[in-house]
Formats: C-alpha cells, structure tokens, sequence
C-alpha cells in the first residue's frame, strides 16, 4: 500500500507540475493540502500555553534563586514565543505565519484622512446614526468594566480612578482615529489585567511555609508608555514577526485569558459553592447558610419522629422527608448504643 500510495502521491505533483508548465491555474482546496499541519498547529497551540502557564508557576517553586525564578516568570510569554517558534522552523512544517505589510499605507486604495462628506450614497451617512449610538454604548462599557475591574479594591490602589478622564481621552481617540480611518482604540479588558497582573508586589521575608502576602501595584506610567512606544517600534521588526506562528499567538490569547480570570470572585465563588461546600456541608445546611434568619435547631438538629408513627406502602415523601427521616434513624441508633 505504500508502494501504491508514494506512486500516486508523485503522478500528482508531476500533473501539477506539468499543468503549471503550460500556464494553467490550480483550483480546489485539495490541490493545496499539506500534511501533518493541522496536527503540529495543535502541538504548538497547546505547548505554548502549558509553557508560559508552568513559567508563571515557577516564581513559587523552590528551583534557583528568587530573582532568577522572577525574571523568568516575568518573561514566561517571550520566551514560550521563541521555543515553540524554534521548534516550527525545526521540524519545517509548513504551518501558517502571521501576515504583517512590508509597507506602511492603508489596506486599500484610499488617501489617509478620510472626508467625511464622501459618502456614497448619501444616505448611509443617515442610516449609520443608530448603529453609532449603539457602537458608543459599548464603548462606553466596555471602558467602564475594565476601569471597574483594576480599580477593585483587592488591587490596594493608592491613586485616584478618573473614570471621566479616561472617557475624554477615548472620545478624544476615536474622533482622530474616525479621521484617518484606523480601529479605535479602547481598554482592552485582558491586556490592562495582564499589566495589572506584572505590576503586583509580593512580601518576600516570610516565614518557611507560609505563602507570599499580596502588598500592592507599581503604579507608575513607565511601563505602559514603553509598552505602547515598543508597539509602534514594531513597524521595523515585520521580517521577525512573520516567523511567528498563528498557533502560538492563538496560545498566548489563551494563556492571557486564563490568567485574567484567576482573580475573579466570581469564578471562586462558584467553585466553592458547587464543588467544596456540596462535599463538606449536607444540603440541609447548605439551606441554612443561604437563608437570612436560618432555624438553625430546626435544621442542624432536626426534632425526631415519634416512636409510635407508622407509614405503609403508599406514603410518598419528599427528598427532605427522606433525609430527614434517614437523620431520625441515625439518632436512634446512637441513643441505643
């Protein structure tokens, strides 16, 4: 089969060949499969998440010294890009690269300030009032959460929020990013608790055993305005950046998004009530912890039924009856022995 197999596999590159010797074009998806890709972009996918997540994890771990476990747990990403990044151009797959333009210039045939009066046909001008409005109440929000969400009072900020500051720079963005015809720019919800989450200061003299205490934030501007001073740099570094696999970008979203929910409530609250409360605590305490006045006699230490009650076959009981009945019979049994 192998032999049947290679013979087939080279009279179709030999067709191929040849229809493009004599000017012809190939059409169809599967003149253009190449093996083993789909495969290698999940290896890639998942391994970089596991290491840039197991590199975070190794500012807690006993290995080195403390600031070489902090340097690489504070480069974790950048270097999980340039091992699986190696590993790609190693093996030679050939797996899809992130595109980036040689040049700085529109993506279409278009001047860079856009006239606002050039509209075609006139109406859409008119017609694009509603979705605005819409647009402008999710900006708005999405704004607002993100500001909410760093300014929680777990994060021990000292500075002041300027909620409407921050709404004035945004407006202020969008109308020249509306003039020359580039995506608007807006707190992006996971990248602001990835920096939230570089700036945090953790005690370092404890006690052996005892886990490191959350202090506070760096708050200064250095860091976001070397951040966004290296994006705009990023122009010159297109020939580096298209070595980049789309996998192990789409496993670096991952690992942001993960990491950014790591100190939600919400996600804590659930786990705690639907896994170690339901395995710690029976339902009927469960019910007394969730009710304002809880009858805690009633509930905790349910009365006992009558020795002399008598039940037949056709007596239904609720799942509260049954418990309740199982908890009388367990009593019984411990005022006997």
């Amino acid at each position: 089969m192998s032999l049947i197999y290679c013979l087939q596999a080279h009279w179709q590159i030999h067709r191929e060949k040849a229809c493009l010797f004599d000017g012809g074009v190939i059409e169809g998806m599967q003149c253009f499969y190449k093996p083993d890709v789909f495969m290698f972009s999940i290896i890639l996918f998942f391994a970089t998440f596991f290491i840039a997540f197991g590199l975070k994890l190794f500012r807690h771990s006993s290995f080195f010294s403390s600031k070489v476990r902090h340097v690489v747990a504070d480069f974790n990403v950048t270097i999980a890009i340039l091992l699986m990044t190696a590993a790609k151009w190693a093996v030679g797959t050939d797996v899809p690269c992130l595109e980036v333009p040689d040049k700085l210039n529109p993506t279409r045939e278009r001047d860079w300030i856009l006239n606002p009066l050039d509209v075609k046909p006139w109406w859409m001008a008119l017609a694009c009032f509603l979705p605005a409005c819409f647009f402008s109440i999710l900006i708005l929000m999405d704004q607002n959460i993100t500001s909410v969400i760093i300014n929680r009072p777990e994060n021990k900020l000292k500075k002041g929020y300027g909620y409407h500051l921050d709404l004035a720079v945004i407006a202020v963005l969008m109308f020249v990013c509306s003039i020359f015809g580039i995506p608007f720019y807006v707190a992006a919800t996971v990248i602001s608790l990835m920096h939230v989450e570089s700036l945090r200061i953790m005690s370092e003299t404890t006690a052996p055993g005892d886990a490191p205490q959350f202090l506070g934030l760096k708050e200064q501007r250095f860091t976001a305005l070397v951040a966004h001073l290296l994006i705009g740099l990023s122009v010159f570094l297109t020939p580096f950046m298209k070595l980049i696999p789309m996998p192990v970008l789409l496993g670096v979203f991952l690992y942001m998004g993960i990491v950014s929910l790591s100190g939600q409530q919400l996600l804590f609250m659930v786990a705690i009530r639907k896994v170690l409360l339901e395995k710690i605590f029976t339902s009927r305490e469960l019910m007394a912890l969730d009710d304002l006045l809880p009858p805690w006699k009633e509930l905790i230490r349910p009365k006992p039924l009558p020795k002399d009650a008598h039940f037949d076959s056709n007596t239904k009981f609720t799942e509260q009856e049954l418990q309740l009945l199982d908890e009388s019979a367990n009593d019984r049994l411990r005022e006997e022995s």
